[in-house]
């Protein structure tokens, strides 16, 4: 449905969370393959606006085996978008992190 990835483009880009979210629960329950096209395109577009709690909300709507995938693909709008926060955020999302990794990580920091 066109009508609904365009809804949660424009409100992702202007940081209306809250809108984008309620659309996305709408297509959770009628249409999964619009859902996540609309979950995908809103979140380039809060990305690109640096709508950082829009994009965090939007990721998980985003399947997970997707979301490193869509992660990378929007870290130059990211950058672009001076928010770093939000880079960071995708930064996050683009690695695995389990609890040995942090384990490991603490040892080697002395932590």
């Amino acid at each position: 449905d066109k009508k609904g990835v365009e809804a949660v483009s424009d409100a992702s880009e202007k940081g209306m969370t809250k809108v984008a979210v309620a659309v996305l629960k709408y297509y959770r329950r009628k249409d999964p393959i619009t859902l996540q096209e609309a979950a995908t395109e809103g979140f380039a577009a809060a990305c690109e606006f640096g709508q950082t709690e829009t994009a965090r909300a939007l990721l998980t709507f985003i399947k997970r085996k997707q979301r490193k995938h869509v992660c990378k693909s929007n870290i130059l709008a990211a950058v672009v978008s001076d928010s770093p926060e939000l880079v960071s955020s995708l930064l996050e999302n683009m690695t695995d992190v389990d609890e040995d990794t942090i384990r490991e990580a603490l040892k080697r920091n002395n932590c």
